[in-house]
């Protein structure tokens, strides 16, 4: 019989900060990821620098582009936001993903590829058809999480990301808002290192019918004079469904505990540091999940900033037209970047 003190499922961010914490402290940690090999996320690969992540010492071959100011775009008008220094950087998610399973396996975590999960039960798991019996199962499986499915956990509040990788060495971080094409959300002009991330998102359930997402977005890249012609278009789906991270002695992490800001679609940061909290956790039960708990905090803030949005599309332009007002004030412009 094959047993471990801890199981995780999913070799994201969340699962391996997770397993290097643990295997560090001397737990018996086996991850098993059903790919064969590290994968990219579809993702702008957006990091805020912020107090919030930089205790995380990542290497600088992570960053990509680093920039301080954002450029925002509505149907009506323009806005450039600068701050006195770079605050937000866009980042490798393959050589993050890469960083973080070499930190764990180096402190003897376990973690075996092509290992897919096909059934979760209380205390043992079926990956590849063998059993695998467990004290602690960490479920860090994404979005379409098998361990949240088996808590029986509701997923309503989900958002589809679309995204096309545009080759070209490009300069300038742009966020663009029409709420007729993106509803509620946005389309990005993300850039990287010979590459642009190009995308929009949304909550299809806060969508008007009339929004057709894929056809927007297409049409607004053409608009917009980027040559997509022949390029593959990603999509996934983000979890935003909040309902909970312990559940006995089974945890939630990242996207499969639904840790994804409803308002920007952040998501890395928090499944790293949710993954650092569930194991801190397991190695000492008096932990308390302080990372967590301020991650909520900046889930409410942007859930509230957000429901402005969702009140009427007819009123976004107005509330766009107002923040870009208040951004020019040195009190909101700090703000701002606290929010985020």
């Amino acid at each position: 019989m094959e047993k471990h003190k801890v199981v995780i499922i999913g070799a994201g961010p969340g699962g391996l900060r997770c397993a290097k914490i643990l295997a560090e402290k001397g737990l018996e940690v086996v991850l098993l990821e059903k790919e064969k090999e590290i994968k990219r996320k579809i993702c702008a690969g957006l990091w805020f620098i912020n107090r919030r992540a930089s205790d995380l010492n990542l290497p600088d071959d992570i960053f990509q582009k680093k920039f301080d100011r954002i450029f925002f775009k509505t149907r009506r008008e323009e806005f450039y936001f600068r701050y006195s220094k770079p605050f937000i950087t866009t980042l490798s998610r393959e050589k993050l993903n890469e960083w973080l399973l070499k930190q764990a396996i180096n402190k003897g975590a376990q973690v075996r590829f092509n290992s897919s999960v096909t059934e979760v039960n209380k205390d043992y798991v079926i990956a590849n058809g063998q059993k695998i019996y467990f004290d602690y199962l960490i479920g860090a499986d994404g979005s379409n999480s098998i361990v949240r499915r088996f808590l029986k956990l509701k997923t309503e509040i989900v958002a589809v990301a679309l995204q096309y990788w545009v080759p070209g060495d490009y300069k300038e971080l742009e966020i663009h808002f029409d709420s007729k094409r993106f509803g509620s959300w946005y389309a990005w002009k993300a850039p990287h290192n010979g590459l642009m991330s190009v995308g929009s998102g949304g909550f299809p359930q806060k969508m008007t019918k009339d929004i057709n997402l894929k056809d927007n977005l297409i049409n607004w890249c053409k608009e917009n004079n980027l040559e997509i012609q022949g390029l593959n278009l990603e999509g996934a789906i983000l979890n935003a469904d909040y309902r909970g991270f312990k559940f006995n002695n089974i945890y939630l992490v990242g996207d499969a505990a639904g840790l994804v800001s409803e308002l920007t679609g952040e998501g890395i940061y928090f499944a790293i540091a949710s993954g650092e909290d569930v194991a801190k956790m397991i190695i000492n039960n008096k932990h308390k999940p302080i990372l967590i708990n301020n991650i909520l905090k900046i889930r409410r803030k942007h859930k509230i900033i957000l429901k402005m949005f969702y009140l009427n599309k007819y009123f976004n332009e107005a509330i766009y037209s107002l923040s870009f007002n208040l951004l020019k004030i040195k009190f909101f412009k700090n703000l701002f970047i606290e929010l985020i």
